[in-house]
């Protein structure tokens, strides 16, 4: 399994990726470019799959060495961005995901669960 993939664009899954797809969709439909000038679509933003570090490995630097390491496969693939999506009740990941330097794209929810979409252009 990689850890990452292209973005998701079924919107009819039962996952939180639904809203993932469902706001890269309306982005698109809506020619909604980035602060960079970066359209956002689907063909053009890769996706890591969440992430978990165990207790005796935390504070490490993982977390940050694992995005660094999607940047040069991404400007490979030419995508402009990485993205991932977050549960808001998870204030841990939440703040990796800002300390790394991903930012808020948009939030969604997910059976009534909300969720944060962050971006990093590469």
């Amino acid at each position: 399994m990689n850890f990452y993939s292209d973005a998701p664009s079924d919107t009819q899954v039962k996952h939180p990726l639904t809203g993932v797809a469902s706001s890269l969709q309306g982005f698109q439909e809506d020619g909604r470019i980035d602060e960079a000038g970066y359209p956002i679509r689907f063909d053009n933003s890769m996706m890591y799959r969440p992430m978990a570090v165990a207790d005796h490995a935390s504070g490490k630097d993982l977390a940050r060495k694992l995005i660094e390491g999607m940047v040069p496969i991404a400007q490979q693939r030419a995508d402009a961005r990485i993205i991932s999506c977050v549960d808001n009740a998870n204030s841990a990941s939440i703040a990796v995901h800002r300390w790394v330097g991903l930012s808020s794209l948009t939030e969604f929810e997910f059976e009534g669960r909300p969720y944060t979409l962050f971006s990093r252009n590469v």
